[in-house]
């Protein structure tokens, strides 16, 4: 999970990191928490369970590694026909709210979304489904 950029500020995190994100003085924009809507988290989740403040030194932050990030296509969808919507190449468990990451001034430009004013995100960018069948055997 990402670090907390910032000092400890006495508040819940969910003041600032609300569903769409928050203008946040002098500090710049919080962004929105991906969270909220997640089956036992929501706005009452100990966020430092999982995200720990940053160090102040910037070699403590970044320690070799094999980590290969994932780049999805993000201009040719795996469907149907050749120009049907990309489909959502991660799990939705702690990421339900797609405009967290995809719409929010804090989102990166090259997974910002062009049409945020549509909300039912999974009427057109359904889920990858690459999992096992019922049975091998059939019926």
């Amino acid at each position: 999970p990402p670090v907390i950029p910032h000092p400890p500020l006495g508040a819940n995190c969910t003041v600032c990191h609300t569903e769409i994100g928050k203008a946040a003085p002098p500090l710049g924009f919080a962004p929105a928490n991906p969270h909220l809507k997640t089956p036992g988290i929501g706005s009452t989740a100990n966020c430092k369970q999982c995200h720990l403040f940053q160090k102040s030194a910037e070699s403590d932050l970044f320690q070799k590694n094999t980590f290969i990030g994932f780049k999805p296509n993000t201009t040719k969808g795996d469907r149907l026909f050749a120009t049907a919507p990309p489909v959502v190449p991660h799990h939705h468990f702690m990421r339900e709210s797609c405009a967290s990451c995809h719409s929010s001034p804090a989102a990166r430009p090259e997974i910002r979304c062009s049409h945020a004013e549509r909300t039912n995100c999974t009427q057109c960018h359904v889920p990858s489904t690459k999992g096992k069948p019922f049975s091998s055997k059939g019926f």
